[in-house]
């Protein structure tokens, strides 16, 4: 199967080049992660007039969690400079398509981070290299870069539908991971409990500190609050986790496989 030629993504959450859409878009609710309520479309009160946090500098220590570890993998920007550019969403006579496009755009990027990921596990040269699964993977990148350039509004079937695509493709490529880690060391006890209850394993709060999760497959894992300081997560799988609160002091990630955006 050829490979359609790769495209360019930028995957980075650069807020100087978005309006503050997160801040506005998206709802959020009292609770461990945010210390206030708020509905989706309505802006943030600590959103400035230049769309800049005004405490951005204190979210944590505020207890704004929820906040600091969003990354919206450079969807933000893509909707404010490539499909809204020069209409912001304070001067829009219709903002809701803005906001609208913004959430189809984080289903969209979120899938591109992790077909972007798979892709570079099977290229050429890599230990995992496969040119047919590669080639898979290239074209549904190929086909979901044209698909976040149409103009808005965007289908809200699109995501789902690349997610259906793109998930068999990923779980084969963190499988291709796994199976080459087994090759060269056998899995801890712990790693392989934890690969058994896949996925979705409830690790939330749980002390992990220092364990050897080398090679496990933690897909979906509940990890909120679970102490991962010093634990060794090479070639790993992390697709899917819920990370909030989780402690990384000294974690060994450097191989882990779709790792959530902040945890490198």
């Amino acid at each position: 199967m050829p490979s359609p030629a790769p495209p360019q993504w930028d995957l980075q959450a650069d807020c100087s080049q978005c309006t503050g859409l997160c801040c506005v878009a998206l709802p959020y609710t009292r609770s461990a992660d945010f210390p206030a309520t708020k509905t989706a479309d309505t802006a943030c009160p600590h959103l400035d007039d230049s769309c800049g946090c005004r405490i951005h500098d204190r979210l944590t220590a505020d207890g704004w969690h929820g906040c600091r570890a969003f990354h919206c993998a450079g969807a933000g920007p893509h909707t404010a400079q490539v499909l809204f550019p020069q209409r912001s969403w304070r001067t829009d006579d219709e903002p809701a398509v803005q906001f609208d496009t913004f959430r189809m755009m984080l289903g969209m990027f979120e899938i591109a981070r992790y077909v972007e990921e798979a892709r570079a596990r099977v290229a050429p040269g890599a230990p995992c290299a496969d040119p047919d699964l590669a080639a898979a993977l290239a074209q549904v990148s190929a086909d979901l870069h044209h698909e976040v350039h149409r103009a808005p509004p965007v289908d809200r079937d699109d995501a789902l539908q690349y997610r259906a695509r793109a998930a068999p493709l990923l779980h084969q490529v963190a499988a291709a991971v796994r199976d080459a880690h087994a090759c060269r060391a056998a899995l801890s006890p712990l790693a392989r409990r934890l690969t058994r209850q896949a996925p979705g394993a409830d690790l939330a709060g749980r002390n992990l500190r220092g364990a050897d999760l080398r090679g496990s497959d933690l897909t979906g894992a509940l990890l909120i609050g679970t102490d991962l300081r010093g634990a060794d997560l090479a070639e790993a799988t992390l697709l899917g986790v819920d990370p909030r609160g989780a402690l990384l002091d000294g974690t060994k990630l450097d191989s882990a496989l779709f790792a959530p955006p902040g945890w490198g």
